[in-house]
């Protein structure tokens, strides 16, 4: 199987490296299956506006840091771990 990237689509139209620790991660397919049953339950899921805190569920996140600026995930794609990255996409 394949190692493939995630390319989180955020709402304000840029696009982010799906990262841990600094590192971008590797998804096995059943994994990026269970990201969409999670799309499909939870809603969308958002970032922190500085990228240092994430939450499956945006609402979430708002509760734990109803100060910052939440930026919501809308959408997401995959893409083959061994290409080279797009330097379009925020690392």
């Amino acid at each position: 199987m394949k190692y493939q990237r995630v390319i989180h689509h955020l709402e304000d139209g840029r696009r982010k490296y799906s990262t841990h620790n600094g590192e971008i991660e590797k998804w096995h397919e059943y994994e990026i299956e269970s990201l969409r049953r999670n799309r499909e339950q939870h809603g969308d899921s958002a970032y922190t506006a500085d990228f240092a805190k994430y939450d499956v569920v945006a609402a979430n996140l708002r509760k734990r840091y109803p100060n910052a600026k939440i930026i919501r995930v809308v959408g997401f794609e995959t893409e083959d771990h061994d290409l080279p990255l797009q330097p379009d996409v925020i690392f």
